[in-house]
């Protein structure tokens, strides 16, 4: 299948950071340490490779992305695509954090109050009662980070 588009340079770099927060959200959804495989992962980065590819192509003389000097085929990002989305980047993990220890937090605090999370039929009781005790902890996140949070016992 072919695919044609016209864009700037300027587009294309654009499209190039954007494909680079992809990359990285794919590469930190564990899918590699948890074992857990997310649908059409292959296919996801067979697109990106061939996207990366008409980038070098295109916008090559930028220093974003090039072609690896170990393996001619491959053509990836450069330190410089690295900084250039570091302020993503690092909202990205933040965000995840949060969501990540509101989760937990939200979970300890369900089973506390209102016993077991799930029924025999697997699917989450009261999630009226859970989505407010994550609004509320995500809130106390928000306002005051990790200090005023209970932890442990």
């Amino acid at each position: 299948m072919e695919v044609k588009f016209e864009a700037t340079k300027a587009e294309l770099i654009e499209l190039a950071k954007m494909a680079y927060v992809a990359d990285y959200v794919f590469d930190s959804s564990g899918h590699t340490s948890s074992g857990y495989r997310y649908l059409y992962m292959n296919e996801f980065a067979a697109a990106l490779r061939v996207f990366n590819k008409m980038l070098v192509q295109h916008i090559g003389d930028t220093g974003l992305v090039e072609v690896d000097g170990n393996w001619s085929q491959v053509f990836t990002h450069t330190m410089l695509m690295e900084d250039e989305c570091e302020k993503v980047l690092n909202q990205f993990k933040e965000e995840c954090f949060a969501d990540k220890v509101c989760t937990a937090l939200t979970d300890r605090d369900y089973v506390e109050q209102y016993g077991a999370m799930q029924t025999e039929e697997g699917s989450q009781i009261n999630s009226e009662a859970y989505h407010i005790l994550y609004d509320n902890n995500m809130l106390e996140i928000q306002k005051h980070g990790l200090k005023r949070l209970r932890i442990q016992e």
